[in-house]
């Protein structure tokens, strides 16, 4: 049992899928990477990305900023229901999609930190209301087209993982869904290469003083150039290579795509169990009510509030052990073993 179970024997996470290849995803990124020094590359440009104070500091800045939206349009909602019902303004209720609405803002928040373009999908679940929000309609469309191709994509990659090439190729019904999801693929990946490339050009003509963005492509392109202080070096203790466009676009997939739905899939949770467990509710209110008084008009979280609410971290990772958002984390053996007389 204790072979069974050693780091060594089982270290690989993946074994090669065909499928996941040629829909463009294995051996790149971290995610499908089984190439030890490919995938140590990506993870050390993506972690310098995510741990970069200025970009904590963005995370929080545009965490409030939606808040505060949503948070606009669900009074807006409010007062509409209460001038329809005749309600009062201290006795009314609203019923929507939790879920729908934490997913929006979710795909909102990701968009903006990764690329530093929103994809409106807050304003777009908004506008299924009667009152549309102030955002020109053709920007909430057009963001609201790019999510759902990014959403399923994820599925995409799922089907191709787990559907034999055969099936894929030869069996007409399923056929066309291969085709089909392979569209989707080229439009989403187009998509953020048309991105990837204004973003390159307006770097390139920015003079070294001024001042850029602090989303992750930003870091990811400036890192280990002439534009950046921060230096990520080898094991060998060489400078790494700046980032291709292509190496880019799928950090910037992988964080899109991997931390949409389990951030939005979390809060709900979070949300569930608040509600079951009352008693916890109110322990988190106490916590958080002396950082930010009810007295206060505006509403804005920082850095150093978050280290405070000790908490609220910890009923997160409470919720996040119960149900965790990654249902599985897969392993296979890269050495041939032996487990109970069975090899």
């Amino acid at each position: 049992m204790e072979k069974f179970f050693s780091h060594a024997s089982y270290s690989g996470r993946l074994s090669y899928s065909q499928g996941v290849e040629e829909i463009g995803f294995y051996g790149r990124g971290i995610a499908f990477n089984e190439d030890y020094k490919s995938w140590n590359y990506h993870r050390q440009f993506f972690t310098h990305a995510l741990l970069a104070p200025r970009f904590m500091d963005t995370t929080i800045n545009f965490t409030n900023k939606l808040c505060k939206e949503m948070s606009g349009y669900w009074k807006s909602l409010e007062k509409q229901k209460t001038l329809s019902n005749n309600y009062d303004n201290n006795n009314w209720t609203l019923e929507t999609d939790f879920h729908a609405w934490f997913h929006g803002f979710a795909n909102d928040l990701i968009s903006i930190i990764t690329t530093g373009e929103r994809t409106y999908t807050i304003a777009s679940y908004y506008n299924k209301s009667a009152i549309k929000s102030e955002h020109p309609d053709a920007l909430v469309e057009d963001g609201c087209k790019s999510v759902n191709a990014s959403v399923s994509l994820i599925k995409d990659i799922l089907f191709f993982m787990f559907v034999g090439p055969f099936m894929r190729h030869y069996i007409p019904i399923i056929r066309n869904m291969s085709i089909s999801m392979l569209k989707n693929r080229n439009y989403v990946f187009e998509r953020f290469d048309e991105i990837i490339k204004n973003r390159r050009k307006k770097i390139e003509k920015m003079p070294l003083d001024k001042d850029m963005n602090n989303d992750m492509l930003t870091l990811l392109f400036t890192t280990n150039t002439t534009k950046s202080i921060a230096k990520i070096k080898a094991l060998d203790g060489k400078l790494l290579k700046p980032m291709s466009d292509e190496k880019i676009r799928i950090n910037l997939l992988e964080a899109v795509l991997g931390g949409t739905d389990t951030t939005s899939n979390l809060f709900c949770l979070i949300t569930y169990y608040l509600c079951k467990y009352p008693h916890v509710k109110q322990k988190m209110l106490l916590e958080i009510d002396p950082i930010f008084p009810k007295s206060s008009e505006k509403f804005h979280v920082s850095r150093n509030d978050i280290s405070k609410l000790k908490y609220c971290k910890a009923i997160i990772k409470e919720t996040n052990r119960i149900i965790p958002v990654a249902i599985f984390t897969p392993r296979c053996t890269v050495e041939e073993c032996e487990f109970a007389g069975y090899k």
